[in-house]
């Protein structure tokens, strides 16, 4: 196993990763890429369901996407206006009692599954 390091994508939060991580998300990517393949033939039938269909491959996406954190281990960033005590501690954490605060306007918005039902009021 070897300790050097590859640098990746400037993006905020990952790291340089080892060769042996690399191949790792590798070998996970060609599965999902499988996987997902499968899927678009299912897809392309009339009798299969296509709203569990998307629920499902959805959750094979983001199982995928989970393995891959898991290998690359990505930090949690900091956000301007953040103070020593909003910072987290080595496993990703927030000191306890501390909840950094959030301004509603730059939250993520809550995104609803598309039933394809109509809109209640």
């Amino acid at each position: 196993m070897s300790d050097e390091k590859i640098q990746g994508l400037p993006v905020a939060g990952y790291r340089p990763q080892t060769k042996e991580a690399i191949a790792l998300v590798d070998v996970n990517k060609d599965a999902e890429e499988r996987c997902l393949r499968i899927l678009d033939s299912l897809a392309a039938r009339p009798d299969i369901d296509p709203y569990w269909l998307k629920i499902g491959r959805a959750q094979i996406q983001v199982g995928f996407m989970a393995v891959n954190r898991a290998v690359f281990q990505p930090d949690r960033v900091t956000l301007p206006g953040d103070t020593p005590a909003d910072a987290s501690d080595a496993t990703g954490n927030l000191p306890a009692g501390s909840v950094p605060a959030v301004d509603a306007e730059q939250a993520a918005p809550v995104i609803q599954p598309d039933t394809g039902a109509a809109p209640s009021a």
